[in-house]
């Protein structure tokens, strides 16, 4: 379940995605994810751990922008897509994110001349009404509603060390050069459009507290393109920030399931901070991640599948002696194949629904 909402700007960073994938709990198999200087880590020392989150200062958007400045799940787009849909939308939040991939080979600008580009587009969101800014600090509750899924989270700031010292398990490896496009946005734009959302295990006490602040007016209740209700809440109020705080304050770690690069960026901007002589300190936006924590039990997973480019000269056997490497492999009856096999090769082939590519055959 992938949904996309633009809904909050702070100094460091703006708000919003929701990205639910599969999850994996053993320390053991997740230290390969992180930096080699994280990987002595709280969670081995037997010290107590902690998820700590902190309300910030942002800026929100206008309910009567939310139609024209919202961008679509752009992650189910091509970068061609999200590039033309963002020149056929010039008050959409896309036109505030542009990448390099969304422009023909040989004709992206410089990434400084890209990010400048970026920050004079936030700039006229931030002067034009599309936001406002908060004078308080705050948390927010955001609820997605669907024809077939209800599920909502926590939107905090979490300090980057729980990433650093791998208390927030990834999934999955970066890509050096995303990381470092996404680290120069957060030098020059100095915001990001979507947090990074963490999964945890429920607690009792943080379900009770969001369910005490959905009884309030809503800050923003608005429906996308694709039908999903998207409704955000204002958390001000001291006693129940604090009591989400403690609430949090039980959960030893937490699982990325969406924002591996925007994480990785924040730690390698961080590390850019403190190289430069800037001291850590709560104070700094820099040393904190926007992100949002969502309940694993409200959680819709789905299967996180794969596309394998130029298979001409694919080779089934080595392919599938390849993954027994990393995975477990069984062959099975082509009459027993059900909706939920993802994979043929061409000797497995049959007359069950699928799309044929180049000669492999995926339902």
């Amino acid at each position: 379940f992938k949904q996309k909402t633009a809904y909050e700007i702070m100094p460091s960073l703006v708000g919003s995605e929701m990205c639910i994938r599969d999850r994996l709990k053993l320390w053991s198999n997740l230290c390969s994810f992180l930096p080699a200087e994280t990987r002595s880590s709280s969670l081995d020392s037997g010290t107590r751990v902690m998820t700590s989150i902190q309300p910030f200062r942002a800026h929100t958007l206008s309910p009567e922008a939310a139609k024209t400045v919202v961008a679509p799940h752009y992650d189910s787009m091509s970068a061609k897509e999200r590039g033309q849909f963002a020149d056929a939308h010039r008050d959409n939040y896309l036109n505030a994110m542009r990448s390099l991939e969304e422009y023909p080979q040989g004709l992206a600008p410089p990434i400084d001349v890209l990010m400048a580009r970026n920050r004079a587009v936030l700039e006229k969101f931030l002067v034009n009404g599309s936001y406002s800014k908060c004078q308080s600090a705050a948390l927010y509750v955001y609820r997605q509603e669907s024809s077939h899924h209800v599920q909502s989270g926590v939107v905090a700031e979490v300090p980057i060390s729980e990433y650093e010292h791998g208390q927030m398990l990834p999934h999955e490896h970066t890509r050096r050069e995303r990381e470092q496009q996404l680290t120069a946005y957060l030098e020059t734009v100095g915001v990001s459009s979507s947090p990074v959302c963490l999964a945890y295990d429920a607690v009792p006490g943080i379900d009770s507290c969001v369910e005490q602040a959905m009884l309030s007016q809503p800050l923003l209740d608005f429906r996308t393109d694709d039908g999903v209700r998207q409704i955000i809440w204002q958390v001000r109020s001291a006693q129940l920030i604090e009591a989400l705080q403690t609430g949090f304050s039980v959960v030893p770690r937490t699982y990325i399931t969406d924002g591996h690069h925007r994480a990785a960026a924040g730690a390698e901007f961080a590390a850019r901070k403190r190289k430069a002589g800037f001291m850590p300190s709560p104070e700094q936006p820099w040393t904190r991640l926007l992100a949002l924590l969502v309940p694993l039990d409200e959680l819709q997973l789905f299967s996180h599948n794969r596309y394998l480019p130029n298979l001409e000269k694919f080779d089934s056997r080595r392919f599938l002696s390849a993954l027994k490497g990393t995975f477990k492999v069984e062959k099975i009856d082509s009459r027993l194949v059900s909706d939920d096999c993802l994979l043929y090769t061409s000797d497995a082939a049959d007359d069950t629904p699928c799309v044929d590519l180049g000669g492999r055959r995926i339902i």
